[in-house]
């Protein structure tokens, strides 16, 4: 039985994460595993505690723009890290759904 609300997709590209800290910006780099209308998972060196918030920075098919969104790291099991979007505009929540809807197409 599967209690996710929303249906994973693979996809491979570059993922950027960024924190404010107090003195200074962090600024960290890794790889997108899967990604899904509520969230998206990666895998990154080092990382952050659950409940910390980010912001993220990836590409998806066929838009030529880099996705910025906000997120909160929900779970966290060796190098990779599950955050869930918050905050998201209308057209950043339009873009992750048709990114899920033409990689559910692909896969």
């Amino acid at each position: 039985m599967n209690n996710r609300r929303f249906e994973r997709y693979e996809l491979e590209t570059e993922l950027t994460a960024n924190i404010l800290g107090v003195e200074r910006r962090a600024v960290m780099r890794g790889r997108c595993l899967n990604i899904n209308e509520g969230g998206i998972a990666g895998l990154f060196t080092d990382g952050w505690d659950v409940g910390t918030s980010v912001e993220l920075w990836f590409s998806v098919p066929f838009a030529t723009a880099l996705v910025r969104a906000s997120g909160v790291v929900r779970n966290r099991a060796g190098y990779r890290f599950g955050f869930e979007f918050v905050d998201l505009t209308p057209e950043q929540r339009e873009t992750i759904v048709r990114t899920c809807r033409t990689l559910r197409l692909l896969q």
